[in-house]
């Protein structure tokens, strides 16, 4: 097995944990495979009714991708809400005081996430399709909607709440996600 390249190559919670604990059985545990599990604890977690696992790195995401548009739907103390939660999920304070171990596997974690929302986005159909699905926008067109969609939620939520330094490492990640995937950097 191609490890790490093999872990953060997945998507599904259940098969990352399946690889990581593989590579425990044949390497051992390391202080990086405990940071590793710690991280997808974090991110993953069993839904008690219908035992599906749940990420919740994608739906801080989600959370942060609806509160960053014009809609009143969360209103201004909601929309702080929505940026203080995302942060205690997606481990922000923890990154800010974590050592170089733990900042380098969250890193790498943030930008698992932007890979796996740019891929979904990417083939979604709602997503990257005109108003009415009548047809489908140009690789340029969907770019520009991802980047400004990044810009959106990385740079100008966190900024109205004074948490642009908190939300850095995330930038960071979503700014080489979308280089790896288009090849270009986002307009941020």
């Amino acid at each position: 097995m191609n490890w790490p390249e093999e872990y953060y190559r997945h998507l599904d919670g259940d098969e990352r944990w399946s690889i990581m604990k593989q590579h425990i059985e044949e390497t051992g545990s390391s202080a990086e495979t405990d940071v590793l599990t710690e991280i997808w604890n974090a991110r993953y977690q069993r839904n008690k009714k219908t035992a599906m696992l749940l990420d919740t790195f994608v739906k801080s995401w989600l959370d942060l991708a609806v509160a960053s548009r014009k809609s009143p739907i969360f209103g201004i103390a909601g929309k702080k809400r929505v940026v203080e939660k995302a942060a205690q999920v997606l481990l922000l304070g923890r990154y800010r005081d974590a050592d170089e171990l733990m900042r380098r596997l969250l890193d790498a974690e943030y930008e698992h996430l932007f890979r796996m929302i740019i891929h979904l986005e990417c083939t979604d159909n709602s997503f990257n399709h005109h108003v009415l699905g009548i047809s489908k926008l140009s690789n340029d067109a969907l770019q520009r909607k991802i980047s400004g969609q990044l810009v959106r939620v990385l740079r100008e939520l966190p900024g109205k709440y004074h948490s642009e330094v908190l939300f850095a490492p995330l930038e960071a990640a979503g700014v080489r996600a979308f280089a790896a995937s288009f090849e270009g950097e986002p307009v941020l």
